[in-house]
């Protein structure tokens, strides 16, 4: 029993001193540590550095001949070497490639260095869409009911490609599905409709953003005569029936601004009467007018000459 009891008391001293020992281990590992902290962080950091590789990418990712060109490396201090379908660009050392360098198609790359280490990134200028600038309306005036509108766009593509041009007409903000030429006929729109169109430019490869201009609102249109006044006259009795059109449809009234005495209209027919007898030889001008009752008004001047009887 007391041997026992000894054996066991030495296991308990042993087992003691040997977490003793470990424990005095531990703090002399900890005191080399603490003794010199920078170094360890150095060794740390050296590391880490050794560790990530030098890279380079350019920006945008999608170039254009209208963007700059931008490396952007991990590391500030490198120094920079573009080139352009494999050929060095003289004086481009920076980190900048501006645009008017390179145009559309090109394969430029950029390699950057740093201490002996290198990163390269490569990119191809893709193609820039055209834009539309401006829509101007043929006739730039006096459009009606009844008058064709043509389109005439303005554009520029950076890369000098040819622009073709599609069309929609819409009236009162509706889109005109069968109207996609580009004249509007004057059939098409009526007194107080707004029209406008939406144009997309395109070249060869892309197509440029809808254009579309302010609205026209569509004014009265005034009425127009399709008749002529006779030339020449033999009786006694002057007549002449004119006649004015008005394309939105609104009744004409007709009456003279000017004529000679005597001279009378019916307003509603427009016919023209004037009596011949016992009027002085000469030249009498004459001015007819047709108004349509909302703001339209349109004039004819025209002049009769009468010579004595047996005169030249």
């Amino acid at each position: 029993m007391e041997k026992m009891i000894r054996i066991g008391w030495g296991l308990g001293l042993a087992l003691s001193l040997h977490l003793v020992a470990c424990q005095r281990d531990e703090v002399v590992i900890h005191r080399s540590e603490s003794s010199n902290p920078g170094s360890v962080q150095s060794n740390r950091e050296a590391t880490a550095s050794e560790a990530t590789p030098l890279t380079v990418t350019i920006e945008p990712g999608s170039p254009t001949v209208e963007t700059d060109l931008v490396a952007v490396s991990n590391e500030a201090a490198v120094t920079y070497r573009w080139t352009r379908g494999g050929s060095e660009m003289g004086g481009e050392d920076r980190r900048i490639l501006a645009k008017g360098r390179f145009a559309k198609g090109d394969e430029v790359s950029v390699v950057v260095a740093i201490a002996g280490n290198t990163a390269s990134a490569t990119t191809r200028v893709r193609n820039s869409p055209p834009k539309a600038l401006a829509v101007k309306l043929d006739p730039p005036r006096d459009i009606f009911m009844g008058v064709d509108i043509r389109a005439v766009p303005e554009g520029s593509d950076a890369d000098g490609d040819d622009i073709q041009w599609s069309y929609q007409w819409l009236i009162n903000d509706q889109a005109l599905p069968a109207e996609t030429d580009q004249v509007l006929r004057g059939d098409r729109f009526r007194r107080g409709d707004r029209v406008t169109i939406r144009v997309i430019p395109s070249d060869a490869e892309d197509a440029g953003k809808a254009y579309t201009p302010l609205a026209l609102t569509i004014p009265n249109a005034p009425p127009r005569f399709t008749t002529t006044p006779p030339a020449a006259f033999e009786s006694a009795v002057y007549q002449y029936e004119a006649h004015a059109n008005d394309a939105d449809g609104d009744d004409v009234r007709y009456s003279v601004a000017s004529a000679p005495g005597g001279m009378t209209i019916d307003p509603v027919t427009g016919r023209i009467t004037w009596p011949l007898t016992a009027q002085p030889s000469g030249s009498y001008p004459v001015e007819l007018v047709a108004e349509d009752g909302v703001g339209g008004r349109t004039s004819q001047q025209f002049s009769l000459t009468v010579n004595p009887p047996g005169g030249a």
